[in-house]
């Protein structure tokens, strides 16, 4: 499966595939050097090597969504950013089961992007 990204300036019209905010998959990520290069590791929380090992681990959100850009399910990574969510709760309680909506995200900035999220 691909995973979904967005680059400054840029925007897609989406899906979230999760039945609702609540239900949307949540984990953390260990990032490791493999061959000189960040490799981003899933937690396996319980007797997790990483974890022992004191590598620091970060939470996120694991957004499975369609992307009607190029009609393929995709997996968005991304920070649990509160307002991020709050705008998907929004859209829940105002339109109705959030995998029923079509969605807008946009990005807007490189190093602490902002993302606009309009049904």
């Amino acid at each position: 499966m691909d995973y979904f990204s967005l680059n400054d300036g840029e925007s897609a019209v989406i899906r979230i595939l999760s039945s609702s905010v609540d239900k949307i998959e949540r984990g953390s990520i260990h990032t490791i050097q493999v061959d000189g290069k960040n490799k981003k590791i899933r937690c396996l929380k319980d007797n997790c090597p990483l974890c022992a090992a004191n590598n620091a681990k970060s939470d996120r959100l694991f957004v499975h969504l369609w992307d009607y850009t190029d009609n393929s399910e995709k997996v968005w990574n991304r920070t649990p950013n509160y307002k991020f969510i709050q705008s998907l709760t929004d859209i829940e309680a105002d339109w109705g089961p959030i995998n029923e909506s079509v969605i807008r995200i946009s990005r807007d900035g490189v190093d602490f992007p902002k993302y606009n999220v309009t049904p």
